[in-house]
């Protein structure tokens, strides 16, 4: 698990961020919501194939807005999500 703390957004919602993320690597990785599965307490995936992706949590504080990254199997990528994420929002 990974936890990126990026620029506080405390009016992002996490349909929002799902849709940062398809924007972002819609073209490279399956962006899909985990809302209804059993995949708890995640609220999104990108998934790059069947054994590599990462599952996505977006958690909202008074002071600070962090991304927290959970492999789905093993996943190099997920410093690149959250470099990519950064640069969108700082």
């Amino acid at each position: 698990m990974a936890i990126a703390k990026i620029a506080h957004h405390p009016e992002m919602t996490r349909e929002q961020t799902m849709e940062v993320f398809k924007k972002e690597f819609g073209d490279r990785y399956k962006v899909y919501s985990l809302k209804g599965t059993l995949v708890r307490p995640r609220h999104f995936a990108m998934r790059k194939s069947g054994l590599r992706g990462v599952s996505l949590r977006l958690v909202q504080t008074k002071d600070e807005t962090k991304l927290y990254l959970y492999g789905l199997h093993s996943q190099p990528s997920a410093p690149t999500a959250c470099r990519a994420f950064d640069r969108l929002f700082l």
